[in-house]
């Protein structure tokens, strides 16, 4: 019966190796650059509500698909959505937004905000923006 058991015993560290790898590949997973373009945009960005609590860059904070409002592609880790409307938002949009190139959904509408720095649509050719003052 000794050889019997090897195959199984191989198996299971095989599979708990893997599901180690793959809980500490995944645990970050947002593309640097878009990450702090989003944080970039949060600090012109004024609002009363908690709605940006979730946003930060602390290590419990750091994945940004789990922040609220945003959404990136499950493989390439791109944030292809970012959703604040209606969220009593003030302040002013700022430049940091054009790192954000593979959006698919920019909705800022029905918001306060008070600046808008003249993003060039063309930089996202698949994003459908709604925006608003």
């Amino acid at each position: 019966m000794g050889g019997n058991g090897r195959p199984t015993q191989y198996l299971i560290v095989f599979s708990m190796l893997l599901l180690c790898f793959i809980g500490s590949y995944g645990k970050f997973w947002c593309i640097e650059r878009e990450r702090e373009a989003l944080l970039q945009f949060k600090q012109g960005v004024v609002y009363k509500s908690g709605v940006l609590s979730s946003w930060g860059s602390g290590e419990d904070k750091r994945d940004c698909c789990q922040w609220r409002g945003v959404e990136r592609e499950n493989q390439t880790g791109h944030v292809i959505k970012l959703d604040l409307s209606d969220q009593l938002l003030g302040g002013k949009i700022g430049p940091s937004l054009a790192e954000l190139q593979h959006l698919m959904l920019l909705n800022l509408s029905w918001n306060r905000f008070e600046e808008f720095f003249p993003l060039n649509l063309e930089i996202f050719p698949t994003c459908n923006p709604l925006i608003s003052a």
